[in-house]
């Protein structure tokens, strides 16, 4: 996943989600933020802060297996 996103870092990404727990393919979950950090095991978000759940937890990890697509914002 780095060679393909990796001159991304630094921009606004738009991560979909893999929704399991029976739920139609076409239902998605997303989340979009700065991306700080691109490895083989998952991408590194910065949030905005109006999605931090709890000051100073602006960046969330998002595991490559529960990543259905990533694209600019």
């Amino acid at each position: 996943m780095v060679e393909i996103i990796g001159e991304w870092t630094g921009k606004v990404v738009v991560v979909a989600l893999r929704v399991g727990g029976g739920m139609s393919a076409h239902k998605q979950a997303t989340l979009e933020g700065k991306l700080l950090k691109v490895g083989e095991s998952g991408v590194l978000l910065e949030l905005p802060k109006d999605r931090t759940f709890v000051p100073p937890k602006d960046q969330t990890f998002v595991p490559i297996n529960a990543i259905l697509h990533v694209s600019l914002s």
